[in-house]
């Protein structure tokens, strides 16, 4: 995704340059021509931003007059937004109503088919008796088990229905629960496909003894189950097949004659079966399976009359060596890095993905040990937040370099491209700011917002600070040349402002189906332009003058010190063949 939109804007950026370079100038040569008289519409919008431009040279003069005032302010601001950010939520995307989403739900192990098919039929009822559900396809036994089931659930189009597809789900999620023995979790279509389940939390908790491992990991379900904003919460570690334990007493095994090999074997060949020989008929050949008869072998007590031959030749019953412990396994066994493991599900509800991982973080940390073998990671989509936001951030850090250097190649110095990139500190405060305002969260779309940002808000500054060198390099005074420029590059600057926040609002109003994931990139976008723009306007000025004294008084500095220096006189030595050409004379 982030390649395909990359090459996307970086495509279209430069198609536009060269439109820009060739297009544009031939058709402005042949459609363009000056109007001497103008109608009522472009005289009062000329007047209204005439009078615009004489504003904003006055407050610039004010700014000047005030620059102590203007940077404070600036970083006051600064300040502000970044404790604006610890109240914006952190996750990997924002869930979207796709019209579509999945229903999973598992029975107690041991049902017959036809009570799941009945408990499958209620569910099915529960769910088409909402007007919003267009179809779904309900299945059970697709996982290697007959008690698990799923429901791919089609919508009605999100222009038609006044309920979303995030409130649907909560309320699928309350009745379906309410069936007694039923398991159900909600989940959306995963976007990033894998076949894997697409719940916000996933972990996978590794552990030495499955025994111990199954018991942390059941003490850590039910603490997130009380804890408010996690539903769904589930793990794959199912201790619910019915097994039979054998224990061996090997003192009174060793005193009848018996080894434990011949107990095991014969405990197999009874129960579970082995092929002892082939059968040949009609040219065709028949495995023979020798295993004790279904009445023999149906409960763990059958166990207790199985006969073995002691070393001796005597018969021994195996009550006599053996104790029989019925009990409840797992499943599956399940692992991970060759260590047993447990992976833990759960969703989320009004709670952050960011606030959540911390949460469950902590509560495992308090639940398993500092100790070998004990190990917890991210998986899924939680793995995927994670490693997101620390490429994110390095292709953010990697893009203000770029931009410097191109900058600083471009001016042939090192302070003007400082003075222009300080138009991204001040895109902040309007990046939080309506961010908060709107109730979205930093995502990856978010964060691609303030990456596009990076190019956008410096191009305004560029204006600014451009314009006013080329004014100097003509010989006008820093302050005249300032005021000069500002006014004038305010247009196309406000122009760049306002077709890009235009450009950005129906991103922003979510309002086809999936919007809302693209959402926070147009608020990100917007909001960083609005305050970027009437900031960069005032501050940018201000801090070039302030730079420009800075490097004045340091040009002073260093000239004082190369006057104060004492000259040194070198006296010249004579060269190597006039000494030799005197000797030589003489």
């Amino acid at each position: 995704f982030f390649i395909q939109m990359g090459l996307t804007v970086v495509i279209a950026i430069l198609i536009s340059l060269v439109v820009s370079l060739t297009l544009t100038p031939m058709l402005c040569s042949r459609f363009m021509r000056l109007e001497e008289r103008h109608g009522r519409i472009y005289t009062a919008l000329e007047q209204g931003f005439r009078a615009v431009e004489r504003a904003y040279r006055s407050a610039l003069a004010f700014a000047l007059r005030r620059r102590a005032l203007v940077v404070g302010s600036a970083l006051l601001l600064f300040i502000l937004s970044l404790g604006l950010s610890r109240f914006i939520g952190r996750e990997f995307f924002t869930p979207a109503d796709e019209s579509r989403f999945i229903v999973r739900f598992e029975t107690p192990l041991g049902w017959s088919i036809e009570r799941i098919d009945a408990v499958a039929r209620q569910a099915e009822e529960i769910l088409f008796s909402h007007p919003e559900v267009r179809g779904a396809f309900v299945g059970t036994g697709f996982f290697g088990s007959v008690n698990q089931g799923i429901m791919f659930v089609s919508l009605v189009p999100k222009s038609q229905r006044e309920v979303s597809q995030q409130q649907l789900m909560d309320t699928l999620r309350k009745e379906l629960s309410a069936i007694p023995d039923l398991t159900v979790a909600v989940e959306s279509v995963s976007p990033i496909g894998g076949g894997q389940r697409n719940t916000d939390i996933q972990y996978i908790l590794e552990g030495p003894s499955l025994e111990d491992l199954a018991a942390r990991s059941q003490l850590l379900e039910q603490r997130l189950k009380r804890s408010p904003g996690f539903v769904d919460v589930d793990t794959d570690l199912e201790l619910t097949k019915p097994e039979a334990k054998v224990y061996i007493n090997r003192e009174k095994a060793e005193d009848l004659g018996l080894d434990i090999a011949t107990i095991t074997q014969a405990i197999n060949i009874l129960m579970g079966g082995v092929d002892v020989a082939k059968f040949k008929e009609g040219g065709e050949r028949y495995d023979i399976h020798l295993r004790a008869l279904p009445g023999d072998r149906d409960l763990p007590s059958d166990l207790d009359r199985i006969t073995v031959v002691s070393r001796d030749g005597r018969r021994v019953k195996l009550s006599n060596v053996i104790e029989v412990v019925e009990s409840a396994g797992p499943n599956v066994i399940n692992r991970y890095n060759r260590q047993r493991a447990v992976t833990l599900y759960a969703n989320l509800q009004g709670k952050p993905q960011g606030e959540a991982l911390a949460e469950v973080g902590r509560l495992i940390a308090e639940t398993f040990p500092n100790a070998p073998g004990y190990r917890a990671e991210l998986a899924g989509r939680s793995r995927e937040f994670q490693r997101s936001f620390q490429y994110l951030g390095t292709a953010l850090a990697l893009s203000i370099l770029i931009i410097y250097m191109v900058l600083a190649s471009q001016f042939e110095s090192f302070v003007h491209p400082f003075t222009i990139m300080l138009s991204l500190p001040l895109a902040t405060v309007g990046v939080f700011g309506l961010l908060l305002l709107t109730g979205k969260t930093l995502n990856i779309f978010s964060y691609l917002g303030i990456i596009m940002l990076v190019g956008i808000v410096t191009k305004n500054a560029i204006l600014l600070v451009d314009f006013t060198n080329q004014l100097r390099a003509r010989g006008l005074e820093r302050t005249a040349a300032i005021l000069q420029a500002g006014p004038i590059r305010l247009r196309p600057i406000l122009m760049t402002a306002i077709t890009t926040i235009a450009g950005m609002v129906p991103v922003s109003l979510a309002l086809s189906e999936g919007g809302e994931t693209r959402a926070p990139l147009a608020v990100t976008v917007i909001g960083g332009m609005l305050t970027s723009t009437f900031l960069t306007l005032l501050v940018i000025p201000v801090v070039y003058t302030l730079f420009d004294d800075l490097g004045q008084w340091l040009r002073r500095h260093l000239l004082r010190r190369e006057e104060r220096a004492p000259e040194v006189v070198l006296e010249q030595a004579p060269l190597l063949h006039q000494q030799t050409m005197s000797e030589s004379g003489d």
